[in-house]
């Protein structure tokens, strides 16, 4: 071993490009992004929460159906604060079409203004056949 001219390359911890002790060699560290909802309880619980300078923050309140917008500008002095209510929207339910019945002719009425025609109509088939 001591007399092989590649026994650098093999050995890891010999070789400084994979040496594990190599503090150059460690991976970079990669912080977790970790998405933490933020509660208040009140909108002065919001007013008092510290926001970084040039940061913002959604606050959700834990008391109400509310949250609040809190931003600071570049050198710390928080701008004014907004406030949403915020609802479930649900899907609009079908409408169904009321039918106006005024406009239909039930069938009594109808055999009525049948029986009113025929009269009408036998005369004026009289007429036509007189008429040729």
């Amino acid at each position: 071993m001591i007399n092989n001219p590649y026994y650098s390359y093999i050995n890891p911890y010999t070789n400084p490009y994979i040496n594990p002790y190599n503090p150059y060699n460690q991976p970079a560290y990669i912080p977790e992004h970790r998405q933490e909802i933020p509660f208040v309880q009140g909108i002065e619980a919001a007013k008092a929460y510290q926001v970084a300078a040039g940061s913002k923050v959604i606050l959700f309140d834990s008391e109400d159906q509310r949250f609040y917008v809190k931003q600071t500008d570049a050198n710390g002095v928080p701008q004014p604060m907004l406030i949403f209510d915020y609802v479930q929207h649900k899907d609009p339910e079908p409408k169904k079409e009321e039918v106006d019945f005024s406009q239909f002719v039930t069938k009594d009425d109808l055999e009525k203004i049948i029986a009113d025609l025929k009269p009408k109509r036998q005369k004026k088939e009289v007429a036509d056949e007189q008429a040729v």
